[in-house]
């Protein structure tokens, strides 16, 4: 049986390193990313970079922006979803650490044995 519910995958500040936002996914679970918002907090222009980890332990830069300053603000998800499967990750690094928040949402799905 496949069971889909709606779900917060994270919200927090993005690091000025690569760091890990969502995931990774654990085994018998799929998520899909339908919300990756970020604001800057900060009194600079905070430029940001995701990636995507979906295998391995590759990151793949996906999206950038430049988030202006004090209240610039991105939707990185502005189509379909993301999926994610087993392991699969996002990550995302700001050029000025810990000023810039995020709030990921999306869809948890799992499957059980009934």
């Amino acid at each position: 049986m496949i069971v889909r519910l709606p779900a917060v995958f994270g919200d927090g500040l993005v690091s000025g390193g690569v760091g890990t936002l969502i995931g990774p996914v654990p085994a018998g679970e799929r998520w899909y990313v339908t919300r990756l918002d970020c604001s800057n907090g900060a009194s600079v222009d905070v430029d940001i970079a995701i990636y995507l980890r979906t295998s391995g332990a590759t990151n793949r830069r996906w999206k950038s922006a430049r988030l202006d300053a004090s209240g610039g603000h991105c939707e990185a998800i502005d189509s379909k979803a993301v999926e994610l499967a087993e392991g699969g990750m996002i990550l995302a690094s700001a050029s000025v650490g810990n000023q810039v928040t995020f709030y990921a949402a999306g869809i948890r799905e799992t499957t059980t044995d009934a």
